[in-house]
């Protein structure tokens, strides 16, 4: 993966002679100054462990910085997007999993373990049921996430979809589906709005939100 990611990033500066650096944003939980991915699920095998800026720094030769993929969503956010100009916000991210990010007084609070936002993996009763891809169950990302939902429809339809696939059914009428995604967005929606009570972020544009299929 590494290898792949620094001939693109050669091809790149070779169009452009005043790069400077290198930042990567990846899923896991990330160790910004020791330069490494501390865990990681299993969407990314074998990830856990891996000195992500030591290798890039030698295949790129350029100064390289590493973060978790949602911790950099929500500092582009604060510097450019939807919580511009805000000291206190949460920012969620979900797509093929669920991950967060809090930054209070304008800066990103990363928990004693490089481990805090990771909203995903955040127990909800009463469906203790679905597998998680950390390995545990009932958690968040085991019943909202995109492929989660997806598996929830197969488990009761017999059908594998995408949840792009899944969610496009939904739009066009299909109760089952509609089912699916309600279910996984509300139990999305009523995790966000006990963080909001515990967090307490700005009032306003205080929670940035992206989804991706």
């Amino acid at each position: 993966m590494l290898a792949v990611v620094a001939r693109l990033g050669r091809e790149l500066r070779g169009r452009w002679v005043d790069v400077a650096a290198c930042g990567v944003g990846t899923a896991g939980v990330v160790d910004p100054a020791g330069g490494m991915v501390v865990a990681s699920t299993d969407t990314l095998l074998g990830w856990a462990g891996t000195p992500v800026v030591g290798e890039l720094t030698t295949l790129l030769g350029l100064r390289v910085h590493i973060d978790n993929d949602v911790n950099a969503f929500a500092l582009g956010e604060v510097a450019a997007g939807a919580a511009r100009g805000r000291a206190h916000v949460l920012a969620v991210m979900v797509g093929t999993g669920i991950g967060g990010a809090i930054l209070l007084d304008g800066r990103l609070w990363r928990g004693a373990h490089h481990n805090a936002g990771e909203v995903g993996h955040v127990p909800v009763p009463g469906f203790g049921d679905r597998p998680c891809t950390c390995g545990g169950g009932g958690h968040l990302e085991g019943v909202a996430a995109g492929p989660a939902m997806a598996a929830r429809y197969h488990q009761r339809s017999g059908e594998a979809l995408t949840f792009a696939e899944v969610a496009r059914r939904a739009e066009a009428g299909d109760a089952l589906a509609a089912e699916v995604v309600d279910e996984g967005g509300g139990v999305l929606g009523q995790l966000l709005a006990g963080l909001t009570n515990a967090i307490d972020p700005n009032p306003r544009n205080s929670i940035a939100f992206h989804s991706i299929h």
